[in-house]
């Protein structure tokens, strides 16, 4: 231990200075000496490990008197006087001056992220919650929903994928955050997932809750979260957006793109040639300003992108 600490004004020792005689025997002794006089073993392993193993409800009930026990004891150290010297003081102090409890409190907090949020805000009670915030910290959840609470009006999970921080997005999920939840302009998590781009488990999580998969967003564009795939180039997403059963392959947005109009306009040969294998695709499709995706990608000059329309027998006009 750090000998400064143990020396603070504030704590009570036995001064037993002389010759230091066999280590070993005054480890033991003052092993011994805190077993008898605080019952360490069973407070700091037996007690630790049966709290972890409670249920729910038994562990958020437990926890805070847990954590007030383990703060208030003390034990006996020896502190050399000076440090190196033969002769030593035999101090009290609190246990949490000797070795840090860091460790234990987030064994703890990992243990309270397996509890569902909307439980543990029933049964916890304000003055356990305050404790429990200042020793062992924040859920998953909770630190994720600090966080994007209040991110200029997205909804926190819309606005933790935005912010590409999927481990808070999966935290959010986990204690129950909707993802069908929009934004203002009508983003929902599938379309920031299919946007911004994510782990693919991450989106088929969302994917299988999402309500509407061809929900347009109510902004002037006017997007499906399979444009947005189409759009910022994430094939992955693009193939398991295609493999979901209600899934409309030639929505027309407000200028009347689809997701084959997104593929030209951005030059995406590899995103274009999955959905053109797609017998659903209708390539015949105009635009808002009479454009099929072949005289697209003509005016634009993706010559990749011509190819691929040619071969399937995409008409020009």
């Amino acid at each position: 231990m750090n000998s400064e600490d143990a020396l603070q004004p504030k704590q009570r020792s036995i001064r037993t200075e002389g010759p230091l005689g066999s280590w070993f025997t005054l480890q033991a002794f003052i092993f011994g000496l805190n077993e008898v006089h605080g019952d360490f073993r069973r407070v700091f392993f037996e007690k630790f490990r049966a709290l972890l193993g409670e249920n729910d409800e038994a562990y958020v009930g437990r926890l805070a008197d847990y954590v007030r026990l383990i703060q208030s004891k003390y034990m006996f150290v020896r502190v050399e006087r000076p440090r190196g010297s033969k002769h030593f003081v035999l101090g009290y102090v609190k246990c949490d001056w000797v070795f840090s409890l860091v460790p234990r409190f987030e064994q703890m907090r990992l243990r309270l992220n397996r509890v569902p949020p909307i439980f543990l805000t029933k049964v916890e009670v304000e003055e356990n919650k305050a404790l429990r915030l200042a020793c062992v910290g924040e859920t998953d959840y909770e630190r994720a929903l600090t966080t994007y609470r209040n991110a200029n009006g997205f909804p926190p999970l819309v606005a933790a994928l935005r912010a590409k921080d999927e481990d808070a997005a999966e935290a959010l999920l986990d204690g129950g955050d909707d993802p069908n939840e929009a934004d203002g302009d009508g983003r929902n998590a599938l379309h920031m997932a299919a946007r911004e781009g994510c782990r693919l488990p991450l989106f088929h999580r969302i994917l299988g809750m999402i309500h509407n998969v061809n929900a347009v967003t109510t902004d002037w564009r006017g997007f499906t979260a399979l444009m947005y795939a189409a759009r910022f180039n994430h094939l992955d997403m693009l193939v398991s957006l295609l493999n979901h059963p209600e899934i409309d392959v030639n929505v027309q947005n407000r200028f009347k793109n689809t997701a084959l109009h997104f593929a030209v306009y951005n030059n995406r040969p590899a995103i274009l040639a999955q959905l053109v294998s797609d017998d659903r695709v209708d390539t015949s499709l105009k635009t808002k300003a009479n454009y099929t995706p072949l005289r697209l990608a003509i005016d634009f000059g993706h010559h990749e992108c011509v190819k691929i329309l040619r071969e399937h027998g995409a008409p020009e006009e």
